[in-house]
C-alpha cells in the first residue's frame, strides 16, 4: 500500500502467523532473534521462520518511489524478488507483532551450510562438484549486486548446499546495505564501489575455504585469482571472477558429473556407518 508521502510499503500478511504455520524445531538462535523450523498448514510445506526484534524506533522519513516495510532486511530480500534468483532464499511473507518482525522463507532440503558440506566432505569432492558450488556462489553474489543489494556477510555459514543437487542458497540478509545514495535510512545504504569490494573480498574468502578444505589440489592460477579476490586486486567484479578459466570448465555435462560424485560420497558414507 501508499503511505501518506507517496511511497510504497510493503505490508505484513495480515493476522497471526501462528495462524498460518506450525512451529516445530529451532534451527539457530543469536544476536538477531532466532529461527524455527515450521509447517504451513494449508499445504504441510516446510518453512524456515525468522523471529527479528524490532528496534525501539522505526524510521518514517519515506521517500518517494522506494520499497519500504520499516526492517531492512525484509526490504532487500523484496528487492531480490524481482527477477528471483534461484542462489538466494525466497521471502514468502512475512509478518508482524508488538515484538518481531517475523520473516517467512522457504526450506530447502537435504540441505546442511557450506561450512558444514564442506567439512563432513574434507577432501573428497571432484573438481567438477567444487566448481558447480564456487560458480553458483559466485552468481549469488553478482546477483544480489545487480538488484541494488550488499549481502554484506557473505560466508559459509549463510549458504546452505542442497546435498543431493549441490544447488546452493544464499540466506540471512539482516547485514544487509542498500547500493546508492538514497533511502529512507541513509545508514542502510552503501555506495557501489565500497559495496564491490566487501563483496569480492567476502567472495574470495568463502572460494579460498572451499578449495582448501574440499581438494588436494587447486590450480596455481586458481589460487592466484583468490589472492586477488582477497585483497581486492584489479577491481574485480563477481563477473570477472565466472570468466575464470577454471570456473568456465562449468558446464551441464560438469554439473551431473558433479552430482555423480556427490551421490557416490554419500553413498561411501553410508556403507562405512
Amino acid at each position: 500500500m501508499k503511505t501518506a508521502s507517496g511511497s510504497w510499503r510493503i505490508g505484513p500478511s495480515p493476522g497471526s502467523v501462528h495462524l498460518k504455520y506450525h512451529m516445530l524445531d529451532d534451527l539457530g538462535k543469536g544476536s538477531y532473534g532466532f529461527v524455527k523450523l515450521a509447517i504451513r498448514i494449508s499445504d504441510h510445506r516446510k518453512v524456515a521462520i525468522k523471529f527479528a526484534p524490532k528496534p525501539e524506533t522505526e524510521d518514517k522519513d519515506y521517500l518517494p518511489g522506494y520499497l519500504y516495510s520499516g526492517n531492512s532486511e525484509v526490504d532487500l530480500m523484496n528487492m531480490m524478488k524481482e527477477p528471483h534468483s534461484p542462489h538466494i532464499i525466497e521471502l514468502l511473507e512475512w509478518f508482524e507483532d508488538q515484538d518481531n518482525v517475523i520473516l517467512v522463507m522457504e526450506y530447502p532440503e537435504p540441505c546442511e551450510t557450506l561450512y558444514g558440506f564442506i567439512k563432513h566432505n574434507n577432501g573428497r569432492l571432484e573438481h567438477s562438484a567444487v566448481r558447480m558450488i564456487i560458480v553458483q556462489i559466485v552468481q549469488a553474489a553478482k546477483d544480489c549486486i545487480d538488484h541494488g543489494v550488499c549481502h554484506g556477510d557473505i560466508h559459509s555459514g549463510n549458504i546452505l548446499v542442497n546435498t543431493t543437487s549441490l544447488n546452493i542458497k544464499l540466506i540471512d540478509f539482516g547485514c544487509g546495505l542498500r547500493i546508492g545514495e538514497e533511502y529512507p535510512n541513509p545508514e542502510m545504504t552503501i555506495s557501489q564501489r565500497t559495496a564491490l569490494k566487501i563483496t569480492i573480498q567476502s567472495v574470495g574468502h568463502v572460494l579460498s575455504e572451499v578449495v582448501n578444505l574440499a581438494l588436494t589440489s587447486v590450480p596455481e592460477e586458481f589460487q592466484e585469482l583468490i589472492s586477488w579476490c582477497e585483497h581486492y586486486e584489479r577491481q574485480l567484479r563477481p563477473r570477472d571472477i565466472l570468466m575464470h578459466p577454471w570456473l568456465r570448465k562449468h558446464s551441464v555435462s560438469d554439473t551431473e558429473e558433479g552430482k555423480t560424485e556427490q551421490a557416490k560420497s554419500r553413498g561411501h558414507e553410508r556403507s562405512s556407518q
